[in-house]
């Protein structure tokens, strides 16, 4: 692809973010069915609206994938529990330890994550989000059997806070993309 032809490709994405931001601002409703991307992108910190824009776009795209659901289930549950937990102890410092470890489902869904971190890390700073989400829903039954088989909230307060800091290093690449609890099935 030529420079000319990226530009103008970057000016046209640039005028349609500009455009839908400005839809979605004025009428939640209105502009192709992606306000409810919209407005999960824009909850969060971020403020290239251009990014956010093809995010959206490209979440918008990927729901018709039969795992998508799933996979945001997955996300929304993670995403829920260290939440609750970050709003009722916002300053708590939370040290992730893979050293700490002991269960299976545990130390299978660090690995899972652990072992993809590059890739991820690559398809956020390229925008290839819906290779992005394809990998994502590569551990759907990772993260099922992760909550099927260790309580995240257990008594042991080491076990609770490196569970909860092992949850916080997964979602922390998202934290600049995406609000999971804003977004719907």
């Amino acid at each position: 692809m030529s420079s000319r032809a990226s530009s103008s490709e970057s000016l046209r994405d640039s005028m349609l973010a500009s455009e839908a931001l400005m839809r979605a601002l004025r009428s939640p409703q209105s502009y192709n069915g992606i306000s409810n991307e919209i407005d999960a992108c824009l909850s969060v910190e971020y403020y290239n609206y251009l990014e956010l824009y093809r995010y959206a776009k490209s979440l918008h795209d990927f729901r018709r994938n039969e795992g998508f659901s799933e996979m945001l289930l997955s996300f929304k549950r993670m995403n829920n529990i260290v939440s609750a937990f970050r709003q009722k102890n916002p300053e708590y410092l939370l040290e992730f330890d893979a050293g700490r470890l002991e269960e299976q489902g545990e130390k299978d869904l660090f690995n899972f994550f652990d072992s993809r971190r590059t890739r991820i890390g690559e398809f956020i700073e390229s925008s290839e989000y819906t290779a992005l989400f394809g990998l994502l829903i590569e551990g759907k039954g990772v993260i099922d059997a992760f909550f099927d088989s260790v309580m995240v909230m257990d008594g042991d307060a080491s076990k609770r806070d490196n569970r909860l800091a092992l949850l916080e290093l997964i979602l922390r690449p998202f934290k600049n993309l995406i609000d999971f609890s804003k977004i719907s099935e």
